[in-house]
C-alpha cells in the first residue's frame, strides 16, 4: 500500500541565492501562501504538506541575461 500525504506529513525545503528574500511572494494552488520564513539574507524556508501542489514563487528579481542561468 502506498503512503498517503496525510501519513507522510509535512516537509520543508529552502530556496537560496535570492537577491532579497523579504520580497518573495508565494502562490500555492491559486491562493496567497504564507507558510514560509526568511532564514538569512539570501534564503527562505518553505513548509508544506507532501502532496500535489501548483506553486508560483515570485522573487521580485528580473533576469537580465535571458540565455544563461
Amino acid at each position: 500500500m502506498l503512503p498517503t500525504a496525510a501519513s507522510i506529513g509535512p516537509t520543508t525545503w529552502r530556496i537560496t541565492n535570492l537577491a532579497d528574500p523579504r520580497d518573495v511572494r508565494i502562490i500555492c494552488d491559486g491562493q496567497a501562501f504564507d507558510n514560509w520564513h526568511v532564514i538569512d539574507d539570501s534564503t527562505i524556508e518553505v513548509s508544506l504538506d507532501v502532496d500535489s501542489h501548483d506553486q508560483i514563487v515570485a522573487t521580485g528579481s528580473r533576469c537580465t541575461d535571458h540565455g544563461r542561468w
